[in-house]
């Protein structure tokens, strides 16, 4: 672990000592340290992990040492994870544990619907689009992990 790895993780487990699971979870803080912990063995140029060691450092000043999700400043730090994980995923194609799921629910969802509509039957389509969505999600999970893309 280096000086900059130890120091964030420092800082993170600092600020977020009071937190409750639900608002680590909320806050994406898991998300943060596994990324933080992942950024060490990514081969990419110093300029780029530079880049995103800063991005990490103004998202982890934005986190308050109590939480409060309905401030000004939640939002601010839900949009600059945002901008950190598509920065992530555009630089180093790495992406969060279950993100492809979570893209693909949605996604199978709008091909079950008209597959429900086609059948007579909106109740059916809408489930069959579910287990589409978790079906493609899921596998597309599992080569990123194995891929070992996964943060």
């Amino acid at each position: 672990m280096d000086v900059w790895q130890q120091k964030i993780t420092q800082e993170i487990q600092t600020r977020t000592q009071a937190y409750s699971e639900q608002e680590l979870s909320n806050y994406q803080v898991p998300a943060l340290r596994n990324l933080v912990a992942k950024l060490s063995s990514v081969e990419a140029t110093e300029q780029e992990v530079e880049a995103v060691q800063r991005m990490i450092e103004d998202v982890v000043a934005l986190l308050p040492a109590t939480p409060a999700p309905k401030s000004d400043e939640f939002g601010l730090l839900q949009k600059q994870m945002s901008a950190l994980k598509t920065e992530v995923s555009q630089r180093f194609n790495l992406v969060a544990k279950g993100f492809y799921k979570l893209l693909w629910m949605p996604l199978g969802i709008s091909f079950g619907l008209p597959w429900g509509l086609v059948f007579g039957n909106i109740a059916l389509g809408i489930p069959l689009g579910v287990g589409f969505g978790l079906l493609v999600g899921t596998l597309l999970d599992r080569k990123a992990e194995k891929d070992n893309r996964v943060y």
